[in-house]
C-alpha cells in the first residue's frame, strides 16, 4: 500500500494552492506545507500567475520547491465566458525532478449572484510512474462582499498506478481578502486527500500573497478566465 500511495503521490504535481485568486492577471508568492499520514510532511514554496490573454483564452503558471526538489507546472484554457456561465477545455503539463505529468479535460463556472459555482473533469497521464488518474471535482465560491471570498470543494478521483487501483476523495476550504487601499490580495487554504484502498490521508495547509492586475474586484475578476487556475488538472485538484 506504501508504494501505492507514493505511485499516486508522483501524479499529484506540486501546483499552486486551491485558494487560487481570481483576477484578469496576477503574480505572487505561494507556500504549502503537506502532512502524510505514516510518511512524513512536506513543504513548498514557489512562485505563480495567470493571465487572461482574451475573453476566451487564459495560462496560468508556477515554479515551485518541495523540499529541494523543483517542480513546474502550466496550464493553457479554451473557453466560451458570457454573464451566467463559463465553458470551456484545458490542457496542462507539469515536471518534477523525477517524472513528467500530461492532462486535460473540460471545465465550467455559472454565475449567482454572490456566488459562483464551478467544477473540471480531468484526466492525468505520467509515464514515468506509470499512473494515470481521472476524476472530477467542484467548488462553491460565496462573496460576503465583492473583495471578501470564501469557498469549499469536494473531488473524486480514480488512480491507477503499477501498484494497483485506488479511489481519492479530497475535501478543501478556503477564501481570499483583496485590500482596498492596494491591489493586493492573501489567501488562506486546507485540503485533505484521503485514499480508500491505501488507507492514507494528506493534509495540506496552504498560503498565498499576489498582486493582482487588470482592475476591478474579486468578485468582478471572478467571472473570468483567471478564476480557473484552481481547478484545472489532476495535481490542482488532489491539493498537491
Amino acid at each position: 500500500m506504501r508504494n501505492l500511495f507514493l505511485g499516486a503521490a508522483a501524479m499529484m504535481a506540486i501546483a499552486a494552492p486551491g485558494v487560487a485568486a481570481a483576477q484578469t492577471s496576477y503574480v505572487g508568492a505561494d507556500y504549502a506545507s503537506t502532512d502524510i499520514d505514516g510518511l512524513g510532511s512536506e513543504d513548498a514554496f514557489g512562485v505563480s500567475g495567470a493571465v487572461e490573454l482574451s475573453g476566451h483564452v487564459a495560462i496560468d503558471a508556477g515554479v515551485f520547491d518541495n523540499d529541494g526538489e523543483t517542480a513546474w507546472g502550466a496550464a493553457g484554457h479554451l473557453y466560451h465566458n458570457n454573464s451566467s456561465h463559463l465553458v470551456g477545455a484545458f490542457l496542462t503539463v507539469s515536471d518534477s525532478d523525477a517524472s513528467t505529468l500530461w492532462g486535460g479535460g473540460v471545465e465550467g463556472q455559472v454565475y449567482m449572484n454572490n456566488v459562483t459555482f464551478a467544477g473540471a473533469l480531468s484526466y492525468g497521464r505520467d509515464d514515468d510512474a506509470d499512473v494515470d488518474a481521472m476524476g472530477a471535482n467542484g467548488e462553491a465560491r460565496y462573496f460576503f462582499s465583492d473583495n471578501f471570498r470564501v469557498e469549499g470543494g469536494l473531488g473524486f478521483f480514480n488512480i491507477d498506478t503499477a501498484g494497483g487501483d485506488d479511489n481519492a476523495t479530497t475535501f478543501s476550504a478556503g477564501g481570499e481578502y483583496q485590500f482596498a487601499a492596494a491591489p493586493v490580495s492573501v489567501g488562506l487554504g486546507y485540503t485533505r486527500l484521503a485514499l480508500d484502498e491505501a488507507d492514507v490521508d494528506a493534509d495540506t495547509v496552504s498560503a498565498t500573497v499576489r498582486w493582482n492586475f487588470g482592475g476591478g474586484t474579486l468578485h468582478d475578476r471572478d467571472h473570468t478566465g483567471a478564476a480557473l487556475a484552481g481547478l484545472s488538472g489532476i495535481g490542482s485538484a488532489l491539493g498537491l
